[in-house]
């Protein structure tokens, strides 16, 4: 019962789980539909536009810029599937970093944080699934690269002393 509880209505985004959903009677049919929804119709990118004063994250993710990153996108699909009724949870972590033969170690740094959803099901347990890698990359915004391109020509100027 804790995992289908959620912190207030939301209606769009349960509205917009039953439709995706529609005709899937398992929880793992469900599980599979509502990812690839999240697939076709949004975008990844850590450059997220702010969140307007008073807007939820899920519904802005869902129904307005539907650009985010593993965070918003394993939200969205904890809170849909909860809306269904079926037990869901957010799980956060990191992803192995590269892998190094010489110590048979994974390297693991602050870049490699993400977040999944887990969910529940009776006789198996939690069972994991990362939306995120169905989410396609958002096209960069010109500006940022062009900035970004500005910043690394700049880092190969050589500095000058002034004297």
């Amino acid at each position: 019962r804790r995992y289908t509880q959620l912190p207030r209505p939301y209606r769009r985004a349960a509205a917009l789980a039953r439709a995706v959903t529609a005709g899937r009677r398992s929880t793992y049919g469900r599980v599979e539909a509502l990812i690839g929804w999240l697939g076709a119709h949004t975008r990844y990118s850590t450059a997220i536009p702010p969140l307007p004063p008073g807007a939820d994250t899920v519904d802005e993710f869902l129904f307005g810029n539907r650009v985010g990153y593993c965070e918003q996108i394993s939200t969205a699909l904890a809170v849909m599937l909860r809306s269904l009724g079926v037990p869901a949870r957010e799980a956060v972590g990191y992803v192995p970093g590269p892998y190094d033969p010489v110590t048979g170690l994974y390297t693991v740094e602050a870049d490699d944080a993400h977040a999944w959803v887990q969910v529940w099901f009776p006789r198996y347990g939690w069972q994991s699934f990362d939306p995120t890698a169905s989410v396609p990359a958002a096209n960069p915004d010109p500006g940022a690269v062009a900035l970004a391109d500005v910043g690394r020509a700049l880092g190969r100027v050589p500095l000058l002393p002034a004297g």
